[in-house]
């Protein structure tokens, strides 16, 4: 089945964005229910939900996702499973520890590293298993800044959770706006940058459930033709959604701009899956991405409140021009 353990994978992978520890504040992460004490160099980035040091490029990162089933529990804490599925996204375990967070919940961290585009970095995972979301905690170096190990595991230590992750404060931080066509209902921000929808009435390990994600890019795409912004997108989920195929492409308006759409069948974990991608790029140079999938066959029954999804987005930078 390749939901939702696909999707934690590859949630863990890309929290690679672009530190001493010293006396650190304890404060909020923005659209995230988690408290966190961060070095002083470190500073809050509106680029993703967490703090970056950009002196030296390091970073934490907190990514909220949708309450974690068994079979996802299970993954994260079977040691040889986690590292097959981590060994996918070029991130190579190499040990894992344990501690304590601030407020008693026990956590398990994976050390190792993590090949990018952009380098090579030293990166800890955990995450917290709470009732209404689950959250993926990274601190990742680069490795020529030889960030040790117990620096690491003083930020997990610190780590604290308050009672209810609003949803309303979620949805605050993230960079669009966008309607929600029952049956789909919001789930969870990832990053401040993503917003999840699914249908509750699919059990929570069904490979059938339709998906929708939507998703503010990093990088910039200014100028960049459309089909060479989906096929960038493609590249980025490559790992998670593999072997697209049948592809149609239509242009269309997408979050008051230009856009085009994909429609495709692709592989996830094995599986066949119908897969609608709709692009757009905003006035900051940003691309602005919707992508929805589910087993094959099953998201025609779906169009129209995909469709309607895709309308109902808007970039909030744009707003405010």
């Amino acid at each position: 089945m390749y939901k939702p353990i696909s999707f934690f994978s590859a949630v863990i992978a890309l929290c690679l964005a672009p530190m001493a520890a010293e006396a650190a504040v304890y404060q909020k992460v923005p659209g995230t229910a988690v408290y966190i004490s961060v070095p002083d160099s470190f500073t809050l980035t509106t680029d993703f939900s967490g703090f970056i040091d950009k002196k030296s490029g390091a970073s934490i990162i907190v990514a909220t996702m949708p309450p974690a089933s068994d079979s996802v529990k299970k993954l994260f804490n079977d040691e040889k499973t986690f590292i097959s599925a981590m060994d996918n996204h070029h991130y190579s375990i190499t040990s894992r520890s344990r501690t304590k967070s601030r407020d008693g919940n026990a956590l398990l961290v994976y050390q190792g590293k993590q090949t990018a585009a952009n380098g090579v970095f030293d990166k800890w995972s955990s995450m917290l298993f709470a009732q209404n979301a689950s959250y993926v905690i990274t601190v990742q170096a680069p490795e020529t800044e030889h960030f040790a190990l117990d620096d690491a595991m003083k930020i997990f230590a610190s780590v604290s959770l308050a009672r209810h992750n609003d949803e309303g404060d979620q949805l605050s931080a993230l960079p669009f706006t966008f309607g929600v066509e029952p049956p789909f209902e919001f789930v969870g921000s990832i990053m401040n940058s993503s917003a999840m929808l699914t249908i509750p009435a699919y059990t929570k390990d069904s490979a059938e459930s339709p998906d929708i994600v939507v998703t503010k890019g990093l990088e910039t795409a200014q100028g960049a033709p459309l089909d060479k912004v989906v096929d960038n997108y493609l590249n980025s989920i490559k790992g998670t959604v593999n072997n697209v195929a049948d592809r149609k492409t239509s242009h269309t308006k997408f979050a008051g701009h230009p856009g085009l759409r994909l429609q495709a069948t692709a592989e996830m974990k094995g599986d066949p899956v119908d897969l609608v991608i709709y692009a757009a790029v905003g006035n900051d140079g940003h691309p602005i991405f919707m992508h929805a999938t589910g087993e094959k066959g099953t998201l025609a029954a779906y169009s129209d409140e995909i469709e309607k999804t895709a309308d109902s987005i808007q970039l909030r930078n744009d707003e405010k021009k």
